[in-house]
């Protein structure tokens, strides 16, 4: 971007050009998930970014006490964010987030059954961040969706289903 002289800097102008804004809050969305993840405590194991040669990023993989979640984030720009069925709209627009974050459990248990050689299902989770307001629709989402400042409540809040020599 070219460079702001002193009363650009002033007024706040940023020096990010329009299509690198949209990447660095979504760098910053990654950064608060991981962030609150790391909260989790010992008995927990988080594995951010964990690279798939053959797909490309793994979402956040969390191991811990209430079971494995793929944890998928989105960052929004809108009032108001509604997830119900399959579909996630922000401002009644429709987002990819519900069908990135089934995919990625899907793929995520299957690796980790590969690696393992066991039965291996991954919960998927999607967070939403940076929206106004986020609500459940009129049917329920197909999987489930909380705001980025009830995360790691909400994983503590699951009820346990494996045991800590399993995790």
């Amino acid at each position: 971007a070219p460079s702001r002289n002193r009363l650009l800097r002033l007024v706040g102008r940023t020096p990010w050009r329009a299509e690198a804004r949209g990447w660095l809050e979504v760098a910053g969305t990654e950064r608060d998930v991981a962030s609150y993840l790391a909260e989790l405590g010992s008995n927990w194991t988080i594995l951010s970014d964990a690279a798939d040669a053959a797909n490309g990023d793994l979402p956040h993989l969390v191991i811990g006490p209430p079971g494995i979640f793929s944890v998928v984030a989105r960052t929004f720009d809108a009032r108001r964010v509604t997830a119900a069925g399959y579909l996630l709209t922000a401002d009644g627009r429709e987002s990819d987030g519900m069908r990135v974050a089934l995919g990625d459990a899907t793929r995520t248990g299957r690796l980790l059954a590969e690696a393992s050689r066991a039965r291996v299902e991954a919960t998927p989770l999607l967070v939403v961040a940076g929206a106004a307001s986020f609500r459940p629709g009129k049917e329920a989402p197909a999987c489930d969706v909380v705001g980025l400042g009830q995360l790691r409540r909400w994983l503590i809040g699951r009820p346990r289903t494996v045991s800590d020599e399993t995790i």
